[in-house]
């Protein structure tokens, strides 16, 4: 059919998909845009595109499309492409069916060679030509991929078995031909029936969906009486071990394929309900008018006994035997299984091991206004609330450090603020050749009130407000993009390609543009929350998993701080802390209504550390106090108290760590640029999201070029 056609508007018009929509489907990220042509007088331009295109075999194909229109010279480009490609796979079917026919290959088979490829064919490569058009992983469920492709398909239910097998059965008709899933749950069935068409119709193949246990023939006939035995008790094995791999033993739903939590565990809920209190708490005394419409974050710290975590793993395992056994029919093994089973399952979901700390808080919605730049280091750029707490968390990490450096030095105490003390135990432990190492048992979460600003909030409450529901345009151009906050405005913009500020032109008129949160605590899960500096001393700092009160999509929120990271060039913790995300997940704030609020953003923002007294008041337009002191939470503040750090480091062991012998007369960008490791996991990260996800913005570098 893509033969006949001489326009795009006719693949438009006859697929009811453009062009270019059709060979996206076809290629996916095979398809690249070469370069921009522009030419002709200012008042007729004429635009040409190359488009390449790899097909079978590594082979990388070129076309040219021409158009008074970008837009309209990529479909002209697209349809170049669809029609080159089709007429060459026909040409060769073509060619085989004659071959065929004098090997003396039946006339049938000779047939389905000759004739015009239909629709179908076209997109599953199988009419055109199979080496060039090859099947593809989706990139979305069956059941979403099928309803883009075949709008209304009706699927229907055809077999309901129920518990305790839960077998159910779908049947689903395209293009005259039945096709069945069978599952667990009806979602599953489903499915897996919508997997069947497009495998078998578009050559489209999902890796992640399993083999079913009956043929289609079998489950077109399937009743309760023709299940067998033992399919019965290798499925309630299935999900028994399912359920076990999905929840460790402090309650955590893991999962390899997913960071997503849609249940939040016993310990996901004791985050979000240390958060609020220890939040009403610290704000109780401050007026409703300085708190106003305000988002908070905060950072938990979660101890316990790594030892009795092992013990309860351990009975875990030996459930999982107790349950082959119960499988393979050894009924003296299978005996204890429901006493035990109900124990563990207990311990495991009901019981929270250790103690929970909230060591940080941060709150706030604004950034500093561009006249109020600081190059001595004394000024916050961004108040926003998760911001505010990984920097309060920062000075937690350092009141750590300083704490068991106290020990080392048989109590000296240099510490900037003089709030460190013996009679308080570190985090941390010193081990020669390795630094500072944090101690086993200690996992720290973060809780944010609401979504991040940037790619993890960037939907509808109206179209995607559960937090269960699945994007359904996951590959629209706005997703997963890099997008930063202006001065003086609320919400986010993606960036392009002017990312680099000057101080002279901020201070010229142009608002300063700031990295929105989703985008940074992207950042914070791949090179950790301690920064740069204490790299030096210590090694990253990871959240176990961070949990979102209000507006939550579990798709959006998965994507912007996690997924977007994959495929990044990085090495050691760095790479394992991408291929062991955080885990996400949503505890609804009960007291706030979720409703948008219009009112008033707060102008303030507020910062607090475990042991501090009280809460320190930051404005959020200026970045520093009320009283026009530099805030604690500033990079000056950190730089003089890495330095007290180094200083009393050099005297007891001077060879412990690079940095110690490194001038001291450096400034605060130069002591970042020599943590090299983690400068170069940052700059990997940066030209990973680089090339498909826009421009990091950076701020001038005269704001970090200052010495103490």
């Amino acid at each position: 059919q893509l033969c006949d056609m001489r326009c795009p508007a006719e693949v438009s018009q006859k697929f009811q998909k453009s062009a270019l929509m059709l060979l996206n489907e076809l290629f996916g990220s095979d398809v690249e845009w070469e370069e921009f042509e522009t030419c002709g007088p200012p008042n007729k331009r004429t635009f040409r595109i190359i488009l390449k295109v790899k097909v079978g075999g590594g082979e990388v194909r070129r076309f040219l499309g021409e158009s008074g229109k970008k837009r309209e010279a990529k479909q002209v480009a697209s349809f170049t492409a669809l029609k080159e490609l089709s007429m060459e796979g026909e040409d060769e079917d073509l060619e085989e069916s004659e071959e065929d026919t004098t090997r003396g290959a039946s006339s049938q088979t000779a047939s389905d060679g000759v004739g015009k490829p239909e629709k179908d064919d076209i997109l599953s490569g199988r009419g055109g030509r199979p080496r060039r058009i090859a099947p593809r992983k989706a990139r979305k469920t069956p059941l979403q991929q099928l309803n883009e492709m075949l709008p209304n398909t009706p699927f229907t239910l055809i077999d309901d078995v129920g518990p305790p097998t839960g077998r159910f059965t779908y049947a689903v008709t395209v293009r005259g031909q039945t096709f069945h899933g069978t599952g667990v749950s009806k979602k599953e069935a489903s499915h897996r029936a919508a997997a069947r068409v497009l495998e078998s119709i578009y050559s489209i193949k999902f890796e992640d969906i399993p083999e079913e246990d009956l043929t289609d023939e079998q489950s077109a006939h399937h009743t309760h009486d023709g299940v067998e035995t033992d399919d019965m008790l290798g499925n309630l094995k299935s999900e028994l071990l399912e359920g076990m791999e999905s929840t460790d033993v402090t309650g955590e739903m893991t999962s390899n394929s997913t960071t997503a939590v849609d249940h939040p565990s016993p310990v996901h809920q004791e985050v979000a309900r240390q958060s609020l209190s220890k939040y009403t708490e610290l704000t109780a005394l401050i007026p409703l008018t300085a708190v106003g419409r305000n988002i908070f974050a905060t950072i938990v710290m979660h101890r316990y006994d790594p030892q009795a975590l092992a013990n309860e793993n351990a009975a875990v395992v030996l459930q999982g035997e107790v349950a082959d056994a119960m499988t393979n029919g050894d009924s003296a093994k299978a005996e204890p299984m429901g006493d035990m089973e109900a124990s563990t399952s207990a311990s495991v979901r009901d019981s929270l091991p250790g103690s929970f700390e909230v060591v940080a808080i941060g709150t706030g919605t604004k950034v500093i206004d561009g006249n109020c730049l600081c190059t001595e280091g004394k000024h916050v750029h961004d108040c926003h609330g998760e911001v505010v707490a990984r920097r309060a968390f920062v000075r937690y990490l350092y009141r750590q450090v300083e704490l068991c450096v106290n020990v080392l030095t048989l109590g000296g105490d240099d510490s900037k603020d003089g709030a460190t003390s013996l009679s308080e135990e570190s985090i941390y432990e010193f081990r020669p050749g390795a630094g500072f190492v944090l101690k086993p048992g200690i996992d720290f979460y973060m809780y944010v009130s609401s979504s991040p600003c940037g790619d993890g909030r960037v939907f509808v409450a109206a179209d995607n407000f559960s937090s269960r529901r699945q994007d359904n345009h996951p590959r629209r151009m706005s997703r997963g993009l890099l997008r930063y906050k202006v001065e003086i405005g609320e919400g986010t913009l993606p960036s392009g390609d002017d990312h680099i500020q000057t101080l002279d032109g901020i201070l010229g008129g142009e608002r300063l543009r700031t990295m929105s949160c989703s985008d940074k605590m992207l950042c914070w899960n791949v090179l950790g929350l301690q920064g740069t500096l204490l790299t030096h001393f210590i090694a990253p700092v990871f959240v176990k998993g961070i949990v979102v009160g209000n507006l939550y999509s579990q798709e959006h929120m998965k994507r912007a701080l996690t997924t977007r990271s994959v495929g990044a060039e990085l090495v050691g913790p760095y790479l394992a802390s991408v291929e062991n995300p955080p885990d996400l997940t949503h505890v609804p704030i009960q007291a706030i209504v979720e409703r948008r609020d219009t009112a008033r953003a707060a102008i303030h923002s507020f910062d607090w550390t475990s042991g501090d007294a009280t809460l320190e008041v930051l404005q959020g337009a200026t970045g520093v106090q009320v009283s026009e002191q530099p805030a604690r939470i500033c990079k000056r503040s950190f730089f003089e108290r890495f330095t007290l750090l180094r200083d009393r480091l050099a005297r007891v062991m001077p060879y412990a760590f690079p940095v110690l012998r490194t001038p001291a007369d450096v400034t605060y960008r130069g002591l970042k640029e020599q943590a090299l490791t983690h400068r170069a996991a940052k700059k990997a990260l940066m030209c990973h999201l680089e090339k498909a996800n826009g421009f990091w913005m950076k701020k001038p570098v005269e704001v970090s070029d200052f010495y103490l």
